[in-house]
């Protein structure tokens, strides 16, 4: 089942205004209280902060968490530790064949974050128009931390602004013609309104402009994922960028 991390055009940020660091996760804390905001997926978080006139006193739950807490302390990882990679891209792209082919062929471990929230309940709630959960940001980045800390993992999942961009050394956008697209997601028997928020989405390269907006340009690559030539292609370019990052 596809967990979203908002649906249709919009992305929720938790702000937690916090007293201290350690008060960040004490439920009940008084110095702990969340807020939310809905905003257009064009505009990053940083900028958001930009625009409160009191952004240090607040930590965003779901993004790059060094951003409006320099005091906090990064993921260490291994300096002879594998890469992690994300594989992202609109709901029926085939981000999963992807997934599942590299990391049989890369011994990488693969991470579905849509079967990880369903498997450990990191679900908001249930929107009812579009028809799935709603992700809880928050318990999927404390759960995924460590498990990224010791590298060689690809993670898959259908947006990308809130994953720390020091998690990753490459990001993939997979893309497909739109035609391909809207019959795939026909056949998952999507809704009407989900079905088009989804297409509204690949057409406009959502998910690409996201990436290009929480990442480094030269760890962003385009993948077009339509025809078995295509799987190939795909498959070849990212096996490539790994060769390329082990003469490094």
């Amino acid at each position: 089942m596809e967990i979203r991390a908002y649906p249709g055009w919009q992305t929720s940020l938790t702000l937690t205004r916090v007293g201290s660091l350690g008060d960040r996760h004490e439920s009940g804390s008084s110095s702990c209280q969340k807020y939310r905001y809905k905003i257009n997926n064009n505009l990053s978080a940083r900028a958001l902060t930009a625009h409160l006139t009191t952004a240090e006193e607040f930590c965003i739950i779901g993004t790059p968490r060094v951003a409006c807490n320099p005091s906090e302390s990064n993921m260490e990882q291994s300096p002879n530790a594998e890469p992690n990679i994300l594989i992202t891209g609109t709901p029926g792209v085939g981000k999963s064949y992807l997934c599942e082919r590299l990391a049989e062929q890369l011994k990488f471990k693969w991470l579905d974050c849509s079967k990880i929230a369903k498997d450990n309940d990191f679900v908001e709630e249930f929107d009812v128009e579009y028809d799935c959960p709603i992700l809880d940001e928050e318990k999927l980045l404390d759960h995924l931390e460590p498990i990224m800390a010791k590298g060689g993992n690809i993670l898959e999942y259908h947006g990308c602004d809130f994953f720390p961009e020091r998690w990753f050394e490459a990001v993939f956008v997979v893309t497909c013609p739109n035609t391909t697209l809207f019959d795939r997601l026909k056949a998952r028997q999507y809704n009407e309104k989900k079905l088009r928020s989804n297409i509204e989405c690949e057409i406009f390269a959502t998910i690409l402009d996201e990436a290009y907006d929480s990442y480094k340009a030269d760890k962003v690559f385009k993948l077009t994922n339509d025809t078995k030539a295509d799987v190939d292609t795909c498959l070849k370019t990212v096996k490539n960028w790994y060769r390329m990052y082990k003469r490094k």
